[in-house]
């Protein structure tokens, strides 16, 4: 085995042992955050806080609007692991530490995946604070995440298998409709960043057929199913991208779209927790 897939290894082992040491309950479900999300984890029954920095060799989250912890919750009788930030490729993080929220996890046994992210909207049917369901992705980050895979301690992978769970999706649906919380289900397309779209690359974009785009989410959903598990997946839209010239896009309007749309984002996380079939595990 190369030098530098032994050391990898060896950092993906360390962290989860460090932090199987510190929890005091087996995790059922993983929710990664978006942008602006760090406010919402206080409406949730919180069992522990795990500072990344108390985590050997995790490393930390530099962008504004995420956090550096793992929260603990418990939640519709489940227990879940709340990663509050994540690790972006335009920050120079490696494929594998993007991915720590997924493998970590799954080496503990996880098989349930809630990932979130703040996202530009393509279709002009969207609005700023609408939600979307994310049915497939578009990885466009020129990134290809397979050969991590081959690693002997990820063995158990299916390449073939769809990306989200379709029943999952299905359940919380009926939870939405049910309780008048309106919402789209589209494609979504994962870009390096930081920077914003061009006019010219939103009209590319859009003629791919993507719904929402952003800097994050295809390849922890690729490699959550990669790894058997199940995934379901929320755009929250946050600015409306057009090809025609308008002014830029601040991450502070980013984080201000996601906090308008807070009590519909912790519903969303409750149905979604409700919805989770355990026996899939």
């Amino acid at each position: 085995m190369p030098k530098i897939q032994i050391e990898i290894l060896e950092k993906l082992y360390e962290i989860a042992y460090s932090l199987a040491k510190q929890l005091k309950e087996n995790p059922e479900f993983v929710i990664s955050s978006g942008s602006g999300f760090s406010g919402v984890w206080d409406k949730f029954n919180i069992l522990q806080r795990i500072s990344f920095n108390e985590i050997n060799s995790m490393p930390t989250v530099n962008v504004e609007g995420h956090g550096n912890e793992i929260v603990v919750i418990q939640h519709s009788g489940k227990i879940g692991l709340v990663f509050t930030g994540r690790f972006h490729l335009y920050e120079d993080y490696s494929i594998e530490e993007i991915l720590i929220p997924i493998i970590i996890p799954c080496l503990f046994g996880v098989k349930n995946f809630i990932l979130f992210n703040a996202a530009g909207g393509l279709n002009p049917k969207f609005n700023v604070g609408d939600i979307m369901i994310i049915e497939d992705i578009i990885n466009f980050t020129s990134k290809k995440i397979q050969n991590i895979f081959n690693s002997s301690f990820l063995t158990d992978k299916d390449f073939s298998c769809d990306i989200f769970a379709k029943q999952w999706i299905s359940r919380t649906e009926v939870m939405l409709s049910e309780n008048k919380i309106s919402y789209h289900k589209g494609t979504y397309i994962e870009v390096t960043g930081p920077t914003y779209e061009t006019r010219a690359e939103v009209k590319m974009f859009r003629t791919f057929g993507g719904d929402a785009i952003g800097m994050s989410t295809a390849l922890e959903s690729i490699a959550a199913s990669l790894l058997k598990t199940n995934v379901l997946a929320f755009s929250i839209i946050t600015n409306q991208l057009k090809e025609v010239k308008k002014n830029g896009i601040s991450h502070q309007e980013v984080l201000n779209a996601v906090l308008s749309k807070q009590s519909d984002i912790e519903k969303i996380i409750d149905f979604a927790i409700q919805s989770i079939d355990l026996s899939y595990m």
